[in-house]
């Protein structure tokens, strides 16, 4: 069944975001990027979220590197032990 209301709330100007890889606008027609509207596009990047990403991908690589180095050891006292 065909539901009006939902379309309605649909279409609202402040109910549509923006997709993830568009940039936001902002006004400013003194800027030496604005388009022939006056708008600037600047980057939609939140540097607080990217500055956490990159911790985590961080602690990471260094638990997978633990990993490594742990496994590297326990095979290297195994070979001697079977000496």
């Amino acid at each position: 069944e065909f539901d009006r209301a939902a379309q309605v709330d649909l279409v609202r100007p402040e109910k549509i975001k923006s997709a993830p890889g568009e940039f936001k606008r902002r006004f400013d027609p003194s800027h030496p990027a604005a388009d022939d509207n006056g708008y600037v596009l600047i980057p939609n990047v939140n540097t607080l979220i990217e500055v956490m990403d990159m911790k985590e991908a961080q602690r990471s690589y260094d638990a997978n590197l633990n990993i490594i180095r742990t496994a590297r050891s326990m095979m290297t006292k195994t070979i001697e032990l079977l000496r």
